[in-house]
């Protein structure tokens, strides 16, 4: 096994609320640039999913350990 951690573990309060100040961000600019729904839709899910993306990336190198990065918009 490569974490003693649960993977849930690795969502902190502050990491989903930086998820979610880089949701809000891309909804933010979508909103600016007068997008369709359906585009606007696609911008943040693929942004949940980059940001979901930095949380594994993050816990697959901290292997147990405390230390996390910061999610970055």
């Amino acid at each position: 096994m490569c974490c003693n951690s649960p993977a849930y573990s690795f969502l902190t309060l502050d990491v989903i609320e930086a998820m979610c100040s880089c949701l809000i961000a891309e909804a933010e600019d979508g909103e600016l640039s007068r997008r369709s729904d359906v585009e606007q839709e696609q911008r943040i899910l693929t942004e949940f999913g980059r940001c979901l993306t930095q949380v594994i990336d993050s816990a697959s190198r901290t292997r147990g350990t405390q230390r996390q990065d910061m999610i970055i918009c």
